[in-house]
Formats: C-alpha cells, sequence, structure tokens
C-alpha cells in the first residue's frame, strides 16, 4: 500500500500541510522535536514525496533531461556518466533521451521533457540539419554540449572541444608522418562540418591536393567506416593517410583496408576521433584525438545546475583535446 502524506499526518497527530512543510524544508516555525518525530516516521512507514508535486510548489522538481544522438556509441554514455554523477552530487536526477540522428525527433524530445517539468536540458543535437528554432523558444535552459550551435548566447549555454581544430591537428600529423594523399571519412554534412573544415584547412596549408574521390560522407557510425574506406579503395586514386570523423568510422575502415592487402600503419595511417575505449583494443591499436567526454558532462551540469539553482549565466565553454597515438599512424 502506498504511503501518503495524510497517513502521516494521522500517525503524528498534525495535519497534512505540517507534514507538507517538514518535508519541503519550510519548517522554521516547527518545534525541533515534532520535526524529527515526523522524519521519523517517514523513514518508517516508507512515505516518498511525489517530486511533480513538489515541483509544482517549489518550480523546481530537481530533474534535468539529456538528449543526445545516438546512444550505442560509447562517446555518449561517457557523456552520460559525466552528467549523471555530478547531477547526483546536487540532488538532482537525469532522463535521457535518444533522437537516432533524427532531427524531427529532437523537437519531439523537448517537448516531452518540458511535459514532464524538468528544471533543465543538456542537449548534443544530430548530425543533420534543423531549423533549431525549439532552442530559442524553450522555455527552460538549454546547455548543449559537443557542439557549437547557432541559437542565441543569452539562450542557451554551450559546452564543447574545437572539432575544427582536431581534426586540423590529426591531418597535419599524418602530413608530418609524410602523407601526400590524404582521405577523409565522416558523418555529418560537408557544407557546414566542423571536422571537414580542419581537414581542409591542414591540406591547404600544406599545399596538399585534396581528392574528391577520397572524400565520403554518412553517419558517425562503423558501418560509415565500413562503406567509405570501400567507396575510397576503389576509386582510381590511391591514399596513404585516412583521417576519420570519429573512431566508430575509423574502426570500421581498418578491417576493410587491411582485408584489402594494405598494411597499417606502413600502407596507410589512420586517425580517428574521440578516445573511446574501443580504441586501445583494436588491432591495430588507433591513433586518436581525445574529447574529455565524461568532463564535458560535468561542466554542462555544473553550469545548467548553477544557472537552475543560483541564476549562474549560461555562457561559452571550451575544453581542451589532445592527440593520443597508437599502432595505425606511427611506427
Amino acid at each position: 500500500m502506498v504511503v501518503t502524506m495524510k497517513d502521516i499526518a494521522i500517525a503524528a497527530n498534525v495535519s497534512s500541510a505540517t507534514v507538507s512543510k517538514v518535508v519541503n524544508g519550510a519548517d522554521q516555525h516547527i518545534s525541533k522535536n515534532k520535526r524529527e518525530e515526523i522524519l521519523r516516521l517517514i523513514e518508517k512507514m516508507g512515505y516518498i514525496p511525489n517530486p511533480i508535486a513538489r515541483g509544482l510548489k517549489n518550480k523546481h522538481t530537481k530533474m534535468i533531461g539529456f538528449i543526445l544522438p545516438d546512444i550505442t556509441n560509447p562517446f555518449f554514455p561517457e557523456i552520460e556518466r559525466g552528467i549523471e554523477d555530478e547531477a547526483k552530487k546536487h540532488g538532482f536526477g537525469v532522463v535521457v533521451c535518444n533522437t537516432d540522428n533524427d532531427a524531427a525527433e529532437e523537437a519531439r524530445a523537448f517537448s516531452f521533457l518540458e511535459s514532464k517539468m524538468v528544471d533543465g536540458i543538456i542537449f548534443t543535437h544530430s548530425v543533420h540539419e534543423s531549423s533549431m528554432k525549439f532552442l530559442d523558444e524553450a522555455r527552460i535552459p538549454v546547455v548543449v554540449v559537443d557542439r557549437i550551435t547557432r541559437a542565441k548566447k543569452d539562450k542557451c549555454g554551450q559546452v564543447y572541444v574545437d572539432a575544427c581544430a582536431g581534426i586540423q591537428t590529426s591531418t597535419e600529423y599524418l602530413i608530418k608522418k609524410g602523407c601526400k594523399k590524404i582521405g577523409f571519412i565522416s558523418g555529418g554534412v560537408l557544407t557546414t562540418s566542423d571536422r571537414y573544415k580542419g581537414f581542409k584547412t591542414a591540406l591547404k596549408k600544406a599545399h596538399i591536393h585534396e581528392y574528391e574521390s577520397l572524400r565520403y560522407f554518412g553517419q558517425y557510425d562503423m558501418e560509415t567506416g565500413t562503406k567509405g574506406a570501400k567507396m575510397l579503395l576503389k576509386s582510381k586514386t590511391s591514399f596513404d593517410g585516412l583521417v576519420c570523423g570519429n573512431d566508430l568510422i575509423a574502426i570500421g575502415a581498418l578491417a576493410v583496408i587491411e582485408k584489402h592487402g594494405l598494411h597499417i600503419p606502413d600502407d596507410v595511417k589512420v586517425m580517428g576521433y574521440d578516445d573511446i575505449y574501443l580504441s586501445h583494443y583494436v588491432k591495430p591499436a588507433l591513433s586518436t584525438v581525445k574529447q574529455p567526454a565524461y568532463e564535458m558532462g560535468q561542466k554542462a551540469t555544473q553550469m545548467i545546475i548553477s544557472h537552475i539553482v543560483e541564476g549562474g549565466k549560461l555562457s561559452q565553454e571550451k575544453l581542451e583535446f589532445s592527440v593520443v597515438l597508437r599502432e595505425s599512424a606511427c611506427y
């Protein structure tokens, strides 16, 4: 049987209003003995306060939402872990919504979370273009993580790594190692991809020709790496380096390249991006650009809870990346 506030009130011989004040921390005028008696009864009888009902009164449900594009990508659960661990420190819970990289699903996720009265939303948008109109129209605070957004800066915060600079650095490393014909496989859309811009900038600075036949765009998954590598290998242009938009793409490409009879890194050097845990265990071990995923989640949560509880500023915070060198790109 569910224990109600009224049950606690009867057992303590007080009104339901008095129990409510103790539950909600508004018990300054209640005697210490009576407060302690009510708290003992709450624990003994197993009363669980309704967070939504409390939220209606306090204007806070102590819940935040996290909208992510692909829960099967190990990078995003690492962000979620940072969010959840930090949220627990402040007594907040987390509701997770996966959009499967569907721009339309993002709007539905926003509507769903707002209807559940979460206090704020942490959001990583899909690789596909969408109007993002719902960001500007959001009635609750939003922090965008792992992306740079066009939303109004006073409406949402951002925690991100400069992906353009990260990919540029990984491409420059391959150039430094002697690569002259470098392919690029990534998710997203060519015209809006920061990762592609980083790749292109590195080639241009080094006066290295970019081959359209060595370029493939799809999703941020292993299937894209597999399909992209097959397409590049079928082209008439050989390549000695490959830059990938994330580690899953790179892992998909590694097997295809070696099955084709090429040796990594002697014939083709491969760079990933993210440094997911699988990168260390594949053969050959993957060289990559490390994004601090867990820290992203922590920082985004700190920012949004500070805004919810104390009115803290929603700001733009850039975190640093680092290059992790393993077998796939160095001898």
